[in-house]
Parts: C-alpha cells; sequence; structure tokens
C-alpha cells in the first residue's frame, strides 16, 4: 500500500468517526425503518441536486420545490437527516478544498 492510500484510509477512518458522520449515520438508519420518508427525501434531493446543476432561474425552482415537497420541512426527522447531510457534505468540503489549495491544483 502507498503512502496516498494509506493516508486516505486514515482520514476516511476520521471523518466516520466525526460527531457530524455518527448522527448521519444514526439518522440513516432511523429512515431506514420508515421506508416511505425515506423515499420522499431522496426524491428532494434528487431534484434539488439537479435543479442546482440546472440552468433554470434557481429562485422560481427553489420555490416550486419547497412548495412541492413541504411535508418534509415539517417533519423533525426529515429536517434532521437533510442538516445533518449537509453537514457532512460541508465537512468534505472542507477536506476537498484544503488538499486543492495546499497541493496547488489550479480549479477555476
Amino acid at each position: 500500500m502507498d503512502g496516498v492510500t494509506h493516508a486516505i484510509d486514515a482520514l476516511i477512518d476520521v471523518l466516520k468517526g466525526t460527531p457530524e458522520y455518527t448522527a448521519y449515520q444514526a439518522l440513516e438508519e432511523r429512515l431506514r425503518q420508515e421506508p416511505d420518508l425515506k423515499r420522499r427525501i431522496d426524491e428532494y434531493r434528487t431534484k434539488a441536486y439537479n435543479m442546482q446543476r440546472s440552468g433554470y432561474d434557481i429562485f422560481d425552482e427553489t420555490d416550486y420545490c419547497l412548495d412541492e415537497y413541504r411535508d418534509l420541512h415539517e417533519n423533525a426527522l426529515a429536517l434532521a437527516y437533510l442538516d445533518a447531510e449537509s453537514s457532512v457534505c460541508r465537512r468534505l468540503r472542507q477536506v476537498i478544498d484544503r488538499i486543492v489549495d495546499e497541493v496547488g491544483v489550479e480549479v477555476p
């Protein structure tokens, strides 16, 4: 095993031990007990992702998406899961940004 692979494995282990990831995994497990809610959340996440990647007016699309999935924003478990997922994604983004900055790769 080379040094980079070893460092990546160690980083993954550390990330899996963070409070953000631990909370995310616990909520993921709770959602497995509610497959209909998990399905709705996954639909919402897919739509939100596609909306961000599209060339449409994001403000109009956001309003539509929020209306369509208002029930999720009123569900404590769904909100906690989405918040936990967002926290994990922010942490991963910090790691990626730091690596890119330190390695000196020019990304426009």
